[in-house]
């Protein structure tokens, strides 16, 4: 196969040929070695009337240095209404700052991977502090379906950004077991009511708690107690008041500064946004189509969502959804924050108009799990929670707290890992307004939100 532009392919397990694709390039220089990708982590997917499918998926770079390798692997997935697997194609097209599209196409195949190294590296060229590539794919199949990525009426392409360095820092090394307790704040048994929380006992299926949670500047504590279908807010442990919600798979939360709650729920077969006034009432209903959530945040006068199969995010502002994309969250006070999270790291750094600052990357010495947060330390630092796990000399797994202080240290500590209902992703833990660190967790008897110093006495 020839290909023009700067890029190399690769098609992970799950696709429909069993050759691996060669890499693609447009750049120059000689190819890499291409190492078979996992599952990648977003995508886009079209869907025939008559049932068959073509998708695509791919892991996002975020966040790069200069110089380094920028692979972008990709799945595609293709389907015929009888459920037989159908071949298919996929283009990746990339656009450089004040230059125009360029665009290479294979065919899918196991191993997929786009390299973007020389873009990656003309994207500094002209000495700015902070570069950028825009990208979008595009699958097709023989019967002419195609998967666009992002969708059509985004608004905007795909983007990563370039910086010349990373500060780079070590995560401490936190033995297994040597958790802190932290101070129980909020305290829940099992059961039907205000005063409880509600469960539904998996059955060859996840047993399911409250979902989520968030925390306001007044430490009041907004728990989307979805097996109750309610938003229930406690202040000192005692019920507020709570909010009905259309039943439903409730999956995120998210506070604003005024008390206006968002909460992202997954409901017959759409993903929705609901709005909750600081009184309690049920205020607006945001359809955003058939794409499966991941996380709200409070942002404006509105929220950010973040959803898949686009790996990226999304406001929702008065009137609804709102044009565009956004690679990172976008923040309250303005910018966003990126993240990207590896087997072995962690990258942060703080998007403001062109120019990423405050470019952090975490190296661990042990296997990192799930990101369970990544927040802004409000002095120009991060706090961070990474799941961290071992197999010898005996399995064991806990959260590690990390704070990289501005120019300053790096402090860590580790939580426990209790958790007897399943929880959102990403909705685990959550950074308040006040400062500390809130987790939620369960046990048999009930669930728990435990309160959790950054630095000092915890």
């Amino acid at each position: 196969m020839t290909a023009v532009a700067s890029v190399g392919v690769a098609v992970p397990a799950g696709a429909r040929t069993g050759a691996t694709a060669p890499a693609v390039r447009s750049g120059g220089g000689p190819p890499g070695v291409l190492r078979a990708s996992s599952a990648a982590a977003a995508g886009a997917k079209a869907v025939d009337s008559a049932g068959g499918s073509l998708a695509v998926y791919y892991s996002p770079p975020v966040l790069v240095r200069a110089g380094e390798a920028v692979l972008i692997p990709a799945d595609v997935v293709c389907s015929t209404p009888s459920g037989a697997a159908c071949d298919a194609s996929l283009s990746l097209s990339t656009r450089e700052a004040g230059g125009g599209w360029r665009k290479v196409s294979a065919p899918a195949a196991p191993g997929l991977r786009f390299d973007l190294s020389a873009p990656a590296s003309r994207a500094l060229a002209s000495g700015r502090s902070t570069g950028s590539v825009a990208y979008a794919f595009r699958a097709v199949d023989g019967g002419g379906r195609s998967a666009t990525l992002p969708a059509a009426g985004n608004g905007t392409a795909l983007r990563f950004y370039v910086v010349p360095g990373f500060r780079t820092v070590r995560m401490p090394v936190v033995p297994f077991g040597h958790v802190s307790k932290g101070q129980t704040v909020l305290s829940l048994p099992w059961g039907t009511g205000s005063s409880r929380a509600g469960l539904i006992l998996g059955n060859e299926s996840p047993t399911l708690g409250p979902s989520s949670f968030d925390v306001d500047a007044r430490g009041r504590i907004y728990l989307l107690d979805g097996p109750q279908d309610r938003l229930a807010v406690f202040s000192g442990g005692r019920l507020v008041r709570e909010t009905r919600l259309p039943a439903s798979s409730q999956y995120d939360v998210a506070v604003a500064g005024d008390g206006t709650a968002f909460v992202l729920s997954r409901r017959q077969g759409r993903t929705m946004v609901y709005r909750v006034d600081p009184s309690g009432r049920l205020s607006g209903t945001f359809d955003l189509g058939d794409v499966i959530p991941s996380e709200i945040r409070a942002v404006g006068g509105g929220a950010a969502v973040k959803t898949l199969p686009v790996d990226a995010w999304r406001t929702v502002g008065p009137r609804g959804l709102e044009p565009g994309l956004d690679t990172g969250r976008p923040l309250p006070e303005g910018g966003q924050l990126l993240t990207v999270a590896r087997s072995n790291e962690v990258r942060l750094g703080t998007l403001r108009g062109a120019v990423v600052n405050g470019a952090v990357r975490i190296g661990s010495s042990v296997a990192l799990g799930e990101l369970g947060l990544a927040e802004p330390d409000g002095t120009g630092g991060y706090v961070v929670v990474v799941h961290v796990w071992r197999q010898e000399p005996t399995p064991a797994d806990q959260y590690e707290v990390v704070h990289v202080a501005s120019g300053g240290p790096v402090t860590a500590f580790g939580v426990p890992n209790a958790s007897f209902a399943q929880t959102a992703a990403l909705s685990k833990f959550r950074l308040g307004a006040d400062g500390t660190l809130y987790e939620l967790t369960s046990s048999p008897a009930g669930m728990r939100i435990v309160r959790f110093q950054i630095g000092g006495n915890r």
